[in-house]
């Protein structure tokens, strides 16, 4: 999120300063605008919405918004599927960003097509370029909620952060946490020594598990999972 980056304000102006072709471009840009003296400049507004998206106003609708969808991340899924309301989710996410920005344009009086205009040549000019990796990280910073990935590992570190442990579990390892997950036995699934192979992804962890052959293909199967204090998700393909 932006609330990576502090003191986004000096941040961008030193960085502008430092880099006349981008200060430039800035000036030429703002012309496009009518030029009254209260008029927002395209640097200033970059610097509005990074300082928006780092108010804790804000960052609480956010965090309200992740704590009300815990539970559909808190799901087993089986060969690197990904849920369709995940993705459902993470537009939702990404639209609070997007709400926020144009309100934050709206009240400075910025033309919201005019400033995407604006960011859309400064990448177009500067993105990937040689010394200008400064800029990139800001805008990595500004796009951060694009991030599918990153949202999806921040929801499973939530989800990990608010499960409520059984303090009386006989069975609690030092390290872990327990889980209970429901797991589905796949159709077709042949037990072999008694027992079915479970293998799944959980919180963005592989894990494999050995259910009874007392349990049928399709069934669910409740279970008790020991997951490590400490995330380590799998890397994406």
């Amino acid at each position: 999120l932006a609330q990576g980056v502090p003191n986004s304000s000096l941040y961008i102006d030193i960085y502008i300063s430092h880099h006349p072709c981008l200060n430039h471009l800035l000036s030429s840009l703002s012309q496009m605008s009518d030029n009254d003296a209260g008029t927002v400049q395209p640097s200033e507004a970059v610097t509005l919405v990074l300082d928006s998206f780092q108010d804790p106003a804000f960052a609480y609708k956010v965090d309200t918004f992740k704590q009300s969808r815990l539970e559909e991340f808190a799901k087993v899924t089986h060969d690197g599927s990904i849920p369709h309301e995940w993705t459902f989710t993470h537009r939702k996410y990404k639209k609070l960003y997007e709400e926020q920005m144009e309100s934050t344009l709206e009240k400075a009086g910025v033309n919201v097509e005019e400033f995407m205009a604006y960011m859309e040549q400064c990448v177009q000019a500067y993105s990937g370029q040689p010394g200008y990796e400064s800029f990139d990280l800001l805008m990595a910073t500004l796009t951060a909620s694009e991030d599918f990935d990153a949202f999806c590992k921040s929801m499973f570190e939530l989800v990990h952060e608010n499960w409520v442990p059984d303090e009386n579990d006989p069975g609690r390892i030092e390290g872990f946490v327990t889980h209970e997950i429901s797991i589905q036995i796949p159709l077709g699934a042949v037990a072999q020594y008694n027992t079915y192979r479970v293998a799944f992804v959980y919180l963005g962890m592989e894990f494999s598990v050995d259910i009874p052959e007392t349990y049928q293909p399709g069934e669910v199967v409740t279970w008790k999972l020991d997951v490590p204090k400490y995330l380590c998700p799998r890397e994406s393909d």
